[in-house]
């Protein structure tokens, strides 16, 4: 089904340029949207041959599937047999340690600096209050 779009914030420009380029709907500016070019919008969308054409190739192309489900569980299983596990295909997680996984290392470092930093200021305060009242006081 083709689209009439409407770009509010965020990645939405880009996303509705891409939208246009595959002929896939049309997109209204939030500054330039009224009934009237909404509804002028919809028409163009509804009567347009060639967007109700993209979206059908493009839905023919996504549900085409050469192989079944259970020729393509057979494909991969036998590839994972032929690489010896797939460890190729492994997510590096599976090879890090627990306290690189959760990044403690990080987090004990940003700790460390968050710590000797106020400690610095601490002490950097303590001595000017010392400077400004003056000794003995």
């Amino acid at each position: 089904m083709p689209m009439v779009e409407i770009s509010l914030f965020g990645d939405q420009p880009e996303n509705l340029l891409r939208v246009e380029a595959k002929n896939f709907g049309v997109s209204i500016q939030l500054k330039q949207i009224n009934a009237e070019t909404l509804a002028l919008n919809m028409k163009q969308v509804t009567e347009d041959k060639r967007q109700k054409s993209a979206m059908v190739d493009t839905s023919i192309m996504k549900r085409s599937h050469p192989l079944t489900p259970s020729q393509r569980l057979v494909g991969w299983i036998d590839h994972i047999l032929q690489t010896g596990g797939a460890v190729h295909l492994k997510p590096y997680t599976f090879q890090q340690l627990w306290h690189e996984q959760y990044l403690l290392d990080i987090f004990l470092f940003l700790l460390a600096v968050t710590r000797g930093t106020t400690w610095l200021c601490g002490q950097l305060l303590g001595l000017a209050a010392r400077c400004c009242v003056g000794p003995g006081s």
